[in-house]
């Protein structure tokens, strides 16, 4: 079955410990550009080839994720761009 976010979290930790939020803020960090200029990139432009997302514009795994489930991380950041006034 499903499992809602209070149950995914005690799994988590229960498989592999509870993280300080140093740590969380290290491993948002690494994967929020996980993809972009490094060796995670193969797997990347696999994945978006077998999604048949290509063409999108995917930088990193995380964008990739939001694609493949429907969201378009672009349009949430169309503030960096300057696009909104």
């Amino acid at each position: 079955g499903d499992l809602n976010d209070e149950q995914l979290m005690a799994w988590c930790q229960e498989r592999g410990g509870a993280r300080t939020d140093e740590e969380c803020e290290v491993w948002n960090g690494f994967m929020m550009k996980r993809g972009w200029r490094d060796e995670g990139r193969t797997i990347l432009e696999r994945r978006i080839r077998e999604s048949a997302l290509e063409g999108k514009p995917i930088e990193t795994m995380f964008d990739y994720l939001d694609f493949d489930e429907g969201r378009d991380p672009v349009s949430v950041r169309a503030w960096e761009s300057g696009s909104v006034k």
